[in-house]
């Protein structure tokens, strides 16, 4: 029972992370998946917890799966909530697909 549970989730987790995502990969040869999550909101520029994601600014900080963070490096606006994303990395080259925008992720 275990070895189909793990074949089952072999086969199908990278189809959830192509519906998350949906990269060229010849942009990404040498990245690493390295996790996928939900973005749950934002902080707005008084400090405030927002429950929608806005797209990304400099600076700006993500809150992901309600109790994790990760601050934008770049800029893109795209409104939607609770979009799925997809952190990417490639040594300490951070970035963060999400609804098929990708933007880079400080350290």
């Amino acid at each position: 029972m275990r070895q189909l549970v793990i074949l089952l989730l072999t086969l199908f987790f990278p189809f959830a992370l192509i519906i998350a995502c949906e990269l060229d990969a010849e942009d990404f040869i040498g990245y690493t998946i390295v996790s996928s999550h939900t973005v749950t909101g934002h902080i707005n520029r008084e400090g405030k917890e927002e429950s929608y994601y806005v797209g990304c600014e400099l600076g700006m900080v993500l809150i992901i799966d309600h109790n994790k963070q990760v601050t934008c490096a770049g800029y893109g606006y795209k409104y939607a909530y609770n979009p799925k994303m997809v952190l990417l990395s490639k040594g300490s080259n951070l970035k963060a697909c999400i609804d098929d925008d990708v933007f880079d992720i400080m350290n």
